[in-house]
């Protein structure tokens, strides 16, 4: 099937835009889910390992959301500890460094709200263009997701403690997020056992999105092709 250049053009677009916008709403998904959060604070222990109240756990997740949705100004948490006093939970660097994921969180929305337009719009216009250009677009963008998602995947599994320094030098401008477990409260809230399980739920989400728009966009790929052929070779008689 050859395409004209606004079909192909506006195919790529969307080939690319497509498994972006799905990993970012993935991972809004993954993070902001409350009974998620809670169940790994349980699963790590968070309680002891930090001296806050249980009880308190609940409004200090829902604090922390808040922060990172923008929705509260700073960081300066307090909470009731294990020996009945009401303090503030983080340190200076612990402050400066949720500021930074608060920004890059802002960007990612920017991006997912850019990608999300331009995915609109090319389906779109491919819809009344070229309807099998517009399922070859969603395949590809797909697969291309899932080839993402198995080269991070294998590069975690191989080293996720390398992976993880790796991509916070990439992203961050300061040392700031290297924090020790021994003095930082946010580490303990948030350890390394809980990014493993955050990236397993992330890239579940997006595989199982991947998975089912590759079969579907690989089937109507297929189908209307052949359509258009027939049609083709009924004109040729």
């Amino acid at each position: 099937m050859i395409l004209d250049k606004k079909s192909l053009a506006t195919a790529i677009i969307v080939g690319i835009v497509f498994p972006v916008f799905v990993l970012i709403t993935s991972m809004e998904f993954a993070v902001f889910n409350r009974g998620f959060f809670l169940d790994q604070l349980d699963k790590n222990n968070v309680s002891q390992t930090t001296g806050i109240a249980s009880k308190e756990l609940p409004a200090v997740t829902e604090q922390i959301f808040a922060f990172l949705k923008g929705e509260r100004e700073d960081f300066n948490i307090y909470a009731e500890k294990e020996n009945d006093l009401y303090v503030p939970l983080f340190n200076q660097e612990e402050l400066i460094h949720m500021e930074d994921v608060r920004g890059l969180l802002k960007v990612a929305v920017i991006v997912q709200a850019v990608c999300g337009v331009l995915l609109l719009a090319g389906l779109v216009l491919l819809f009344f263009w070229n309807r099998a250009a517009m399922a070859k677009a969603v395949f590809g963008g797909s697969v291309f997701g899932l080839v993402l998602l198995l080269a991070s995947g294998l590069a975690a599994v191989f080293d996720f403690t390398a992976v993880f320094q790796a991509a916070h030098r990439l992203i961050f401008t300061n040392d700031y997020w290297y924090l020790d477990p021994n003095e930082s409260v946010l580490i303990n809230i948030v350890p390394e056992p809980y990014f493993i399980a955050l990236g397993l739920r992330i890239v579940t989400i997006a595989a199982v999105v991947y998975l089912i728009c590759a079969a579907g966009g690989g089937f109507f790929s297929q189908r209307l092709t052949q359509r258009k052929f027939m049609k083709n070779s009924k004109r040729k008689f």
